[in-house]
C-alpha cells in the first residue's frame, strides 16, 4: 500500500506539480516536503500563545474561562492564528472554496502546533474526544467533503486523540459567512444541530473544531447541544480567528 501511494504521488507531482502558495518554491523533500507550504513560510505563521473567551474575545490563559460568561456553554475558543493573515486566509480560502483538500495538511500543522503549546499541558490526563462542526447534507454533496471532518480526523489521529462524528445539521441555513449582523448569526445558527448517539459523549471533554470563528455562533450553538447530552466541557478549536 505505501509502494502504491509513492507511485501515485510520484505521477501527480509529475503532471500536476505543486509550489507554496506564499513564496512559489516547488515541492521537494528538504525545504518544502508538503508542497502548498514550504517550512520557511510556515515558520512566519504567528501562533497565538493564549485562548479567547468565545463572548468577548478576553484572551485567557492556562485556559481559565472567562468570569463574566462562565455559564456559556462554550468557555474556550481556541484559535491558532488570525484570519487577516494574508497567507493564511488564502490557505483557508483555497482548502475550502476551491476544494484542494491536501491543504489539510498546512492547517493541520498550524492546529498542532497550537494545540500542543496552549491546550495540551491543561488536557494531557483528560483524553479528550474530537469531533467537527458537521455540514447540511446538500452542502456536502455540493462540496464533496467537510473540511472541518478532514482537519478533524488528521487532528486526531496525529494525536492520538479520540475521534467521533457527534452531530448532524438538521436544517439547511443562508451560510454565516453571508450574514453581517452579529445577533443575526447567532438567530440563523439557532437549533440547527442535533445529537447523533449521546452516549459516545457521555461526562467527555471534547474538543470541537472548525476552520474559522467569527463571531463564534456557531461553535456555541454546537457546544451548546453536547452539553445538553451530557458532555462534560466542550472547548472549542479553529485555525483562525476572523
Amino acid at each position: 500500500m505505501k509502494s502504491f501511494k509513492k507511485s501515485t504521488d510520484f505521477i501527480l507531482d509529475l503532471f500536476f506539480p505543486v509550489s507554496c502558495l506564499n513564496c512559489n518554491l516547488a515541492k521537494n523533500k528538504l525545504t518544502n516536503p508538503q508542497g502548498y507550504l514550504c517550512l520557511n513560510c510556515f515558520k512566519k505563521i504567528e501562533i497565538n500563545s493564549w485562548a479567547f473567551c468565545p463572548k468577548c474575545n478576553k484572551k485567557l490563559i492556562n485556559l481559565q474561562p472567562c468570569q463574566t460568561h462562565k455559564n456559556n456553554p462554550l468557555k474556550i475558543l481556541g484559535a491558532a492564528t488570525f484570519y487577516e493573515n494574508k497567507l493564511v486566509k488564502k490557505i483557508i480560502w483555497e482548502y475550502k472554496y476551491n476544494f484542494i483538500e491536501p491543504l489539510v495538511d498546512p492547517l493541520n500543522e498550524i492546529l498542532k502546533k497550537y494545540y500542543l503549546a496552549v491546550f495540551e499541558p491543561e488536557l494531557t490526563n483528560k483524553q479528550p474526544l474530537v469531533t467537527f462542526i458537521p455540514l447540511y447534507p446538500a452542502r456536502y454533496r455540493w462540496r464533496g467533503f467537510n473540511q472541518s471532518e478532514v482537519l478533524a480526523k488528521k487532528f486526531a489521529l496525529d494525536l492520538n486523540l479520540e475521534f467521533y462524528e457527534t452531530l448532524k445539521r438538521k436544517k439547511f441555513k443562508k451560510p454565516q459567512m453571508e450574514i453581517k449582523s452579529y445577533q443575526a448569526r447567532f438567530e440563523n445558527i439557532k437549533n440547527s444541530f442535533e445529537i447523533i448517539k449521546a452516549n459516545q459523549i457521555k461526562n467527555k471533554d471534547i474538543i470541537l473544531i472548525d476552520d474559522i470563528s467569527t463571531t463564534g455562533a456557531t461553535l456555541i450553538e454546537a457546544a451548546k447541544v453536547l452539553k445538553q447530552n451530557g458532555a462534560k466541557k466542550v472547548y472549542g478549536l479553529v485555525v483562525a480567528k476572523g
